[in-house]
């Protein structure tokens, strides 16, 4: 699956975010299959929060979860 460095993709309630020095891993791996993990950055749960905000904030362009992650799937920048 072609993922690119930024790109976001839930699984069940967890967000992972393709980022950092192994990002070109984001291409062949998953979050979640062995040697996705480092590329993937676990972002918490898309359903609360990880740690306590000192109060809420709404990003209109970022509505909830972002879609489930498919194996196989050909997504593209920005998906």
């Amino acid at each position: 699956t072609p993922y690119e460095e930024g790109d976001k993709v839930a699984i069940g309630s967890k967000v992972y975010l393709c980022e950092g020095k192994f990002s070109m891993v984001c291409k062949r791996f998953g979050p979640q299959d062995n040697g996705g993990p480092q590329a993937w950055t676990d972002l918490g749960s898309c359903t609360g929060s990880i740690a306590p905000t000192s109060s809420p904030t709404f990003d209109p362009d970022t509505p909830g979860c972002p879609d489930e992650y498919v194996a196989g799937t050909p997504y593209e920048e920005g998906d």
